[in-house]
């Protein structure tokens, strides 16, 4: 079932780059993966409804027969609501949008583009390491240069765990400020028997 979603995807954003063979021609894929439509849980069926949309934008001699499959009772009718929803709004897309419109709606993935997670920043934000860097300097030249950097990790020295028993480590007592202490010299509290 894992592949039939990883095709679907593939043939619906990349589709039309070998639609030039005639073993993998535009009704050639439609068909291969609905044969496997009856097969998959609802999950896989929402990514094949909307590969079917994409291929109505890639290859538009084939929009009869995947409105067919679209208009179908199965999908209209079903018990998920996801996919009568999908197969009910795919349907008017493909019937009253323009091709340029669809082409808009349903343009390629954009590029995924890198980025740190944030997860990852936090975790190096609370890391127990400190970096330094260093300059290196340039032996060609008499003025210093950054040729190349060092990275120098100093770990932290690590805490003492106070509730760990098993361990030896000595725990100062602190001893707490006196009531007395607060008050200014010469001023006494006590109980009299007065």
């Amino acid at each position: 079932e894992n592949m039939v979603k990883v095709g679907a995807y593939i043939l619906g954003e990349f589709g039309n780059l070998i639609a030039g063979d005639e073993r993998s021609g535009p009704i050639v894929q439609f068909k291969l993966l609905h044969s496997m439509f009856h097969l998959c849980s609802n999950t896989t069926k929402y990514i094949l409804l909307s590969t079917y949309i994409k291929l109505i934008n890639l290859f538009p001699e084939i929009k009869l027969d995947i409105e067919e499959v679209l208009k179908h009772d199965n999908q209209l009718r079903n018990s998920d609501a996801e996919i009568q929803q999908r197969a009910m709004e795919y349907t008017k897309l493909s019937e009253i949008a323009t091709s340029d419109l669809l082409a808009t709606v349903l343009e390629e993935m954009p590029q995924f583009t890198e980025r740190e997670s944030s997860l990852l920043a936090k975790l190096k934000k609370k890391s127990n390491t400190l970096v330094k860097e260093k300059e290196i300097p340039d032996t060609d030249n008499s003025s210093t240069q950054i040729v190349a950097k060092e990275t120098e990790v100093v770990a932290k020295p690590p805490e003492p765990n106070l509730l760990d028993l098993n361990t030896s480590t000595v725990v100062a007592e602190i001893e707490p400020a006196g009531f007395l202490d607060s008050f200014p010299t010469g001023f006494t509290v006590g109980l009299s028997n007065s």
